[in-house]
């Protein structure tokens, strides 16, 4: 965690967002809670400050606030909305999932072993958009998805401040900057939330296109763990651990 920058934030980011009228009061809102969380940490009381964070930055910090609809223009002329995904992406996502399994053999499940239903679909994003250090982020052209990326952190405090990625692109859109541009939203995200200290991923040893973004995005190996994925009999790959502390 970040406790200076998480003071100066508690302070900060409810700000901008709210109308002039509004901000004597958030202001008042804002300075509380800081003192609060400070009171604690002062008295030693590191999970309860834990919680106060959290609770605070889940209320008043929307996934909006961080993550917002970017257009990027390719070099094809397409336009690409990046934006936080909604509930209601659900059965799309679902369909999306299934293409990029069928079409990506660099992947840890199989097509059959995803078995999401539309509802659970919906509660995971949901979930995505309550948690103050997870996020879901969709590529689209004209209402497709395109590309998705999610990140989620740990659930104990002693991992709190650390999450893993993970981030995929449909066949035909890759190599044209979709990838790079969800990866630097998340990195966008993760600066500016106190609780994000290390983001994670984890890549097939033989994926050199997606070692080359990351490393180009500076991520650095973090591990290798030797034959780890079985692809056929006799055939296994390694799996590379990366991460980037932010």
């Amino acid at each position: 965690m970040k406790p200076v920058a998480l003071a100066i934030l508690i302070l900060a980011l409810p700000l901008p967002a709210l109308a002039a009228e509004k901000h004597d009061e958030a202001e008042k809102q804002a300075l509380a809670a800081a003192e609060s969380w400070l009171a604690l940490v002062d008295d030693g009381k590191y999970s309860e400050s834990w919680d106060a964070a959290a609770d605070y930055l889940k209320n008043a910090v929307t996934k909006d606030a961080f993550v917002t609809t970017r257009p990027i223009t390719l070099k094809t002329g397409e336009l690409v909305a990046i934006r936080s995904a909604q509930p209601d992406d659900a059965a799309q996502l679902i369909a999306y999932v299934r293409s990029v399994l069928a079409e990506s053999p660099q992947v840890l499940l199989e097509p059959d072993e995803f078995n999401f239903t539309e509802e659970q679909e919906r509660q995971w994003l949901q979930d995505h958009l309550d948690g103050p250090g997870k996020c879901v982020v969709v590529a689209e052209v004209s209402g497709t998805v395109i590309g998705c990326l999610s990140f989620e952190n740990g659930s104990h405090r002693r991992i709190f401040h650390r999450g893993s990625l993970g981030v995929s692109v449909r066949r035909q859109w890759r190599g044209r900057g979709i990838g790079t541009a969800l990866l630097q939203s998340l990195l966008d995200w993760a600066e500016a939330n106190p609780l994000i200290e290390k983001i994670g991923l984890s890549v097939f040893a033989n994926n050199v296109d997606a070692i080359r973004l990351y490393k180009r995005l500076g991520f650095v190996e973090d591990g290798r763990q030797s034959r780890e994925m079985k692809l056929g009999p006799g055939d296994h790959a390694d799996n590379i651990l990366m991460c980037r502390f932010v």
